[in-house]
């Protein structure tokens, strides 16, 4: 789709390096020219009844704010057009899903599919495909999409060391981070929950520890252990946690919260919504690699306090202004207003979009880092080893 100016009607032309439309004709520069996009959006959640939260969701949410034409599709939907042409036994097979089906149908810009777990064939889309992948130990849904992003800063990397033959087929890559939407949150609520506070998952870490498989649980009872801890030493109070208005009540009373983002999930979702009420942030920091993706992203210290052992929260206590910190909270409400939202990220990926378009090429090559390289690919299935 060509962008043309309004007055004449001819085609404009993009200055690569500001980003910015002219007309040649009218020879003016024209700022305002965006374009608007019809966009269809795959998940196994997208549709009626799903998480307030779901990301896929938000982004479509932010696309439309941005006067975008979103189209969410929801898996069960997707099989129901297999149903139609009589093709439901590519999905009852576990065979690869075709999505040329959405294509033909709904004609979009571009389809983009979030991780949900099942495979698509894209072959014969006639659209760029969008992959946002998010756990780098399960196997890629689609095999060498156009676009391949990742929901977390070094995410990326990782795939890159688990499937190198799929990364250096696909010929766009880059970073497209979990995000919040700040109007869900009230930073103006009175913080009755004082100290520092640990906000348990749906039941409680523990048992999450236990459900999520075995490579997620070696992580997670790092986590617990790190907590436990805690709780043991006096240093955080451990609340129940519940579905997300629960979750959503307490985090905007907390004066403070401890957040432990793993070893690769150093940007959580948790920890924008933490900034979105207005909470203090007491983020675990496992390794210097941790802190190098916070500071590459921006976080600093006069933002939040980092941690890397349990007495550590002791010295926050024992600071001037210990967790009555109101200018770290400013601060972090900002840089999340300013960098984080929804409609931020999906103004971003609309840009990787149009940078794809262009024919650029974005493939980086990173330093190979994996924190778990005992992990193995064979015949599609992830072989979990040793923790290292």
């Amino acid at each position: 789709m060509l962008k043309k100016c309004n007055d004449c009607g001819t085609v404009l032309g993009k200055d690569k390096k500001s980003g910015y439309y002219w007309c040649i004709k009218c020879k003016g520069v024209r700022e305002d020219y965006d374009m608007k996009y019809k966009i269809c959006l795959l998940g196994k959640n997208t549709g009626k009844g799903i998480g307030k939260n779901n990301f896929i969701i938000k982004l479509g949410e932010g696309f439309t704010k941005l006067g975008h034409e979103v189209i969410p599709i929801r898996f069960g939907e997707l099989y129901d057009y297999l149903q139609i042409y009589d093709l439901t036994e590519c999905f009852v097979d576990k065979k690869e899903i075709p999505l040329r089906f959405i294509s033909y149908i709904h004609n979009p810009d571009f389809i983009m599919v979030e991780q949900t777990y099942n495979r698509f064939d894209i072959s014969g889309v006639d659209c760029p495909v969008i992959y946002q992948h998010r756990e780098y130990t399960h196997f890629p849904d689609i095999e060498n999409p156009d676009i391949l992003l990742g929901s977390y800063p070094n995410r990326l990397e990782v795939f890159e060391y688990y499937y190198p033959n799929q990364y250096s087929k696909i010929p766009y890559c880059d970073d497209n981070f979990v995000a919040t939407n700040p109007n869900m949150f009230d930073p103006n609520k009175k913080k009755i929950i004082k100290g520092i506070t640990m906000i348990g998952w749906v039941t409680n870490p523990f048992n999450f520890a236990d459900a999520n498989g075995l490579f997620n649980r070696m992580i997670v009872e790092d986590q617990v252990g790190f907590y436990q801890d805690c709780i043991k030493k006096g240093y955080i109070t451990y609340i129940k946690g519940g579905k997300f208005e629960r979750y959503r009540e307490l985090l905007e009373q907390c004066e403070a919260v401890l957040i432990d983002g793993g070893y690769i999930n150093a940007f959580g979702r948790r920890l924008f919504e933490a900034m979105a009420c207005k909470t203090l942030c007491i983020i675990r920091v496992h390794n210097t690699k941790t802190r190098d993706i916070f500071k590459k992203m921006g976080l600093t210290e006069d933002m939040c306090y980092f941690i890397y052992e349990p007495e550590d929260i002791q010295d926050i206590y024992d600071t001037r202004d210990g967790i009555e910190n109101p200018k770290k909270v400013e601060r972090a409400y900002e840089w999340m207003m300013n960098n984080h939202t929804y409609e931020i990220r999906a103004k971003e990926t609309i840009e990787k979009f149009e940078d794809y378009k262009s024919g650029t090429r974005k493939c980086p090559k990173f330093m190979g880092y994996a924190p778990h390289a005992d992990i193995k690919i064979i015949d599609g299935k992830v072989i979990y080893t040793d923790l290292i």
